[in-house]
């Protein structure tokens, strides 16, 4: 029987893991194609990884297409379409484990080329663009920077050329080596006495040999003629089309027109026939020989009239260097004239200055000398160069005292390691020490030692410190003083924090236990107080062996204000229903509104503490379940499995006890439902629902509920770990706001039938 259990156990986690594995998406690359702008219809789009066609397909009339591209994988898109230039898009698919089950969508936009005319582009296959996944911004990427160079193009193009000329020479080679009876019927040699000659001479021994010479030269000459017109086709459209449109108003443009005409006249002697085709041609080169000179000329001429602009604008070149030197001489004149005026007002300024800095120095020094703080300055040595009658003040000695121990050094006088490596290193210090004065007392003083260095980097003993010495000792109690109360705080701290732990202890003791009614429910709960303790609590009562309450309850406030509230509604609730003998929800929650409102206040409108709480009665019927339902603020969720609906049932607008002016005279109403075990009761406060994140944006009931269908058919374990999944990324955002409070409750079909 065991073995049994645990192969259906076995199988059905296999049935599981194999549809999970099929949740696995694919990338759905679509776009349109456009041909000059207009919508392109028939290309043909193949998906190929390493040199294997995996997928293919065709655009539609409007020119849009679409094919999936499977995960973690490099793939080439390959566009083409006759008489066009290819497309190629290098698509990399490679994507982290935690995106593999989604499925993303990448648009792309094309146009179409026509390709040169006579030139096949098929072996194309550079990619022109790029499509990856961004881990920064989570989604596929169209990377248009990948599209081919213009450079690169010209340089296929040229290839293609080239290789179109090769097959012309390669075709004129082979009429060379042709017979002259065949160049005769070709048309390319008008020697046919010679072979005449030969022919008669030979006539009687070679006349079967001729016949079947001349029969074969008859086909070769065929396949070259075939061959010569279509090349001859192809070349001359393409020159002519370039040719066209040639700008000769320039001495260049007239140059590469030439040329072209040139190589044209090439093209065109392997079409000559006839002896009018041969006068034609000798006209055209007596046309382009005359061209040709026309533009030497105009080369010429047009060298000599460069010569003569060379010879002005040199001309004018040195006389605008002669006009600039005149113009820099004279600004420099004006500048020095402008200088030596400058100076003088600046001296004179300066003196002003200096006399009105030697009484503000003056006003300093008589200021300097009555402060209180003391003030000295000495070399690196420690020898003092001068100090003020404040630093005598503040230590308690006479002058004539002072001078003979300062007289020696102050190092010696005011010992301490920082202010020694200060000194040593030519460095910035600060620090606090105590100093004992001549009658006993202990002062502390506050030392700022600041280098001043002087313009001679040769000597640093010229280097000075300006040692200024501060009276910290009133400070100095004060903060030993707040040391003590912040210890004395945190001890009482502690304290109250240790009897807060124990009222969570107390509180955790009257939740009652998943584990002790999971047999009978699938059933989970999250519980998290904003503070140790919980103003929110949830409720569970047995009242026979088929008929059962639950309640989940979100008292005013948090914190220990809140708990106290929630164990005294706890209390009353219970006690309610030990007293009732025929449970009545709407009953329960009027009896509860009339005792809080009585222990917390007179009169219904004088206290603000209460609560808000979903109800229901849950009775066993065998086959079904009736629910009976009865709200204070609070609503119910009803999730149906079998068809994965969700249906929010509102309670009453009234809450237990606190001020509800509004709604002072409405009165607490049952609602009744009948469910089946593909039933699943959701109990909430309104905790989650005031969670802040995402820019502090709330995140609201809408988003709740579209969680609750998002996850609703799982069993309990997972959806417990996927509310609070999401309750954890909100806070890691923005601070909790509320006591957070979620019960959901679902029969187990095994255990009705036991009973």
């Amino acid at each position: 029987m065991i073995i049994q259990k645990v192969n259906k156990y076995l199988i059905l986690v296999a049935i599981m893991v194999l549809a999970y594995s099929s949740l696995a998406q694919n990338l759905l690359v679509s776009g349109k194609l456009f041909e000059n702008k207009k919508l392109s219809e028939g290309v043909k789009i193949q998906l190929i990884q390493n040199s294997l066609l995996k997928d293919s397909t065709y655009s539609t009339a409007t020119g849009y297409f679409e094919i999936s591209v499977p995960f973690n994988g490099l793939y080439l898109l390959r566009l083409t379409k006759y008489g066009y230039v290819p497309k190629n898009l290098e698509i990399d698919t490679k994507i982290g484990s935690i995106y593999s089950r989604q499925t993303f969508y990448q648009e792309i936009f094309l146009n179409f080329e026509k390709a040169p005319f006579g030139l096949d582009l098929s072996d194309l296959d550079t990619a022109m663009a790029r499509i990856y996944f961004s881990e920064k911004s989570t989604r596929f990427v169209y990377d248009e920077s990948y599209f081919i160079s213009k450079a690169v193009y010209d340089n296929l193009l040229m290839k293609k050329v080239k290789a179109q000329e090769n097959t012309i020479a390669r075709i004129q080679d082979e009429l060379d080596s042709l017979s002259p009876a065949a160049r005769k019927a070709l048309g390319l040699d008008a020697k046919e006495y010679e072979m005449r000659r030969r022919v008669n001479a030979w006539e009687s021994k070679a006349k079967s040999e001729y016949y079947t010479a001349n029969k074969v030269a008859k086909d070769i000459i065929k396949i070259a003629q075939l061959r010569a017109k279509n090349i001859y086709s192809k070349s001359y459209d393409s020159i002519q089309i370039r040719t066209r449109y040639r700008d000769t108003s320039t001495i260049d443009g007239q140059q590469k027109y030439l040329s072209e005409q040139k190589y044209l006249l090439e093209i065109q002697r392997l079409n000559v026939i006839t002896r009018e085709d041969s006068l034609r041609l000798f006209e055209k080169e007596a046309e382009l020989a005359k061209q040709q000179l026309v533009l030497i000329e105009a080369q010429s001429e047009l060298e000599i009239k460069q010569s003569l602009l060379s010879l002005q604008q040199e001309k004018l070149k040195n006389r605008n260097r002669l006009i600039i030197f005149i113009v820099i001489f004279l600004f420099f004149l004006v500048l020095v004239l402008f200088i030596i005026i400058n100076v003088n007002k600046q001296r004179k300024k300066l003196n002003k200055q200096l006399l009105a800095a030697n009484k503000e120095l003056e006003r300093l020094n008589v200021a300097v000398s009555q402060t209180q703080n003391g003030i000295v300055i000495c070399n690196t040595l420690g020898e003092i160069i001068w100090y003020n009658q404040g630093f005598v003040r503040m230590l308690g000695y006479s002058d004539n005292e002072f001078k003979k121990i300062i007289s020696s050094n102050f190092l010696e006088f005011f010992e301490n390691q920082y202010l020694s490596e200060a000194f040593s290193n030519n460095s910035l210090t600060e620090f606090t020490t105590s100093f004992q004065l001549l009658n006993g007392a202990e002062k502390w003083l506050r030392v700022v030692a600041t280098p001043v260095n002087s313009y001679n980097d040769t000597d640093s003993s010229l280097n000075s410190f300006i040692v200024i010495i501060s009276n910290v000792t009133e400070l100095k109690n004060a903060q030993h003083e707040i040391e003590v109360q912040a210890n004395r705080l945190e001890i009482q701290n502690s304290k109250i924090t240790d009897s807060i732990r124990y009222a969570k202890k107390i509180q955790n003791a009257i939740l009652f236990p998943m584990d002790r009614i999971a047999p009978r429910f699938d059933i989970f709960s999250v519980f998290m107080p904003k503070d140790i303790v919980s103003g929110d609590f949830y409720y569970y009562k047995s009242i026979s062996e088929n008929k059962y309450v639950f309640a989940a309850a979100d008292c005013t406030g948090h914190g220990v204000p809140g708990a106290f509230m929630s164990l005294l509604s706890y209390e009353k609730l219970d006690k309610i229903f030990a007293q009732q003998e025929k449970i009545d929800p709407a009953k329960a929650l009027t009896q509860l509104d009339n005792e809080i409102t009585e222990l917390l206040a007179t009169n219904k409108s004088d206290t603000e503490d209460g609560l808000e709480i979903a109800l229901i009665y849950v009775e066993d019927l065998g086959d079904k379940f009736k629910v009976v339902f009865s709200g204070a603020n609070r609503p119910m969720l009803l999730f149906n499995l079998a068809d994965k609906k969700l249906e929010m049932i509102k309670g009453d607008k009234k809450g237990i006890g606190g001020k509800d002016y509004y709604y002072l005279d409405e009165t607490f109403k049952n609602q009744f439902f009948y469910i089946t075990f593909e039933t699943r009761i959701y109990l909430y406060s309104d905790g989650l629902i005031d969670l802040r994140g995402n820019g502090n944006n709330r995140f609201g009931t809408n988003n709740f509920l579209q969680l609750v269908k998002k996850i609703g058919h799982l069993n309990a374990e997972m959806q417990k770990n996927e509310i609070e999944n999401t309750i954890f990324a909100l806070i890691n955002e923005t601070e909790q706001r509320d006591d957070i409070t979620l019960i959901s409750v679902k029969l187990n079909t095994e255990w009705s039938k036991n009973i």
